[in-house]
């Protein structure tokens, strides 16, 4: 027991947080399409939709010791209401071996919803950077993200918030969007 706990103790002194680094946006690693309208499914208010994507990272761990993240949760915000999620993802079981870096795409997903955007700010700000609104070129979609991984070193699980922010071009399609009767003239 007392040898068990010298070599947890002299693997935490020397245990130094690994980089994660945040790769860009690619396809959701389930295949989802990258824009779901929602409003055709039924279950959904009108106007409501997802953007589906993977974010893809990788961590490099200097370590000796591997990693095994037990889960990994992310919230989504946007930037003009950073206190409502606008959604996440989650993973399950991710593995990274001593010493190495690892690659990984993390399913995320952003969820409109009309009914939770006051005065649709959201909305206007979404169709202003895909072009739909004001001057017809594109600028980058921005969330700002929360992500919760859970590891577990030496045993114990250690559950650190890492705050970010990611950037992906417009997933939306001219005539994608179902837009609430009267939005515009309003």
């Amino acid at each position: 027991m007392v040898v068990f706990a010298i070599t947890a103790g002299i693997l935490a002194a020397l245990f130094q947080m690994p980089t994660i680094t945040f790769n860009g946006a690619t396809d959701h690693p389930d295949g989802l399409p990258r824009f779901e309208n929602l409003t055709s499914t039924g279950n959904s208010s009108i106007g409501a939709f997802n953007i589906n994507m993977g974010l893809n990272f990788t961590i490099t761990n200097p370590n000796v010791e591997g990693l095994v993240f037990d889960k990994i949760k992310a919230l989504a915000y946007y930037p003009i209401q950073p206190t409502r999620p606008f959604g996440g993802g989650n993973m399950t079981h991710l593995t990274i071996n001593p010493g190495s870096t690892t690659q990984f795409v993390f399913p995320f997903q952003l969820h409109y919803d009309p009914t939770l955007d006051p005065g649709y700010a959201i909305l206007f700000d979404m169709m202003t950077r895909c072009g739909f609104l004001g001057p017809p070129h594109q600028q980058d979609i921005q969330v700002n993200y929360d992500l919760k991984p859970t590891v577990r070193v030496v045993g114990v699980p250690v559950s650190p918030t890492i705050h970010q922010t990611a950037s992906f071009p417009c997933p939306v399609q001219n005539g994608q969007l179902t837009m609430p009767k009267g939005l515009l003239s309003a």
